[in-house]
């Protein structure tokens, strides 16, 4: 092997965790990024679209569990977004009721 040309293989070190630990912390990672990668992907597009939409949209929806939770709650909304990246316009997400920053969620956080 040429000693400029780094290895391609990947090295696997010694492993101290148990498989109850290993179920645990995937069970972590599968619920913070959902079920389904794509759902992850989905969830990050919500985000971006409510970060940017000067504040019209609810902004719980910038946290990732709950961009998360909605998209669980409306699978739906999983078709209406994979549209919207097709057209490359978000006009009809920010026009969704389900993300719009509503009475309720306002006197919520006003008091």
């Amino acid at each position: 092997m040429d000693v400029d040309q780094p290895s391609t293989k990947l090295e696997i070190v010694a492993d101290d965790r148990d498989e109850a630990t290993h179920l645990s912390m995937d069970q972590t990672v599968l619920l913070d990024i959902g079920g389904d990668p794509h759902e992850q992907r989905l969830s990050v597009l919500l985000h971006t679209i409510v970060a940017n939409s000067n504040g019209k949209l609810n902004p719980k929806y910038e946290m990732k569990t709950a961009a998360v939770a909605l998209l669980a709650e409306h699978p739906e909304l999983r078709i209406e977004l994979m549209q919207a990246w097709g057209a490359r316009s978000f006009k009809n997400i920010r026009n969704l009721s389900m993300c719009s920053v509503s009475l309720s969620w306002l006197t919520e956080q006003c008091g």
